[in-house]
């Protein structure tokens, strides 16, 4: 995802809460891919099921969800069918 670079700056404040940064780390997404989503997603639904006030933000394989009120990035979801793992998620570039 990181092969176009996208100005950050409508980031800044923008913050991932301990849940998200555990699970990016966990399933090998950058920080900076997952501020690229936030910075500029393809696709921008509400995420009714996932709490008030959130939405999903997507972008390429990624969706993310988010609170845009508090600028605070909930989790980091694969855009994949089906179910998945964090470790299938984590290596879906290698095969």
């Amino acid at each position: 995802m990181t092969d176009t670079r996208i100005d950050l700056k409508a980031t800044y404040g923008w913050r991932l809460c301990p849940h998200a940064r555990s699970k990016a780390a966990t399933r090998s997404v950058s920080a900076r891919e997952v501020l690229e989503v936030v910075a500029a997603p393809d696709l921008t639904y509400t995420a009714f099921s996932d709490g008030p006030g959130r939405y999903v933000y997507q972008r390429g394989e990624l969706g993310i969800v988010v609170v845009p009120a508090i600028k605070i990035i909930v989790t980091v979801l694969w855009r994949h069918e089906g179910q998945w793992t964090d470790d299938e998620f984590a290596n879906r570039h290698a095969a």
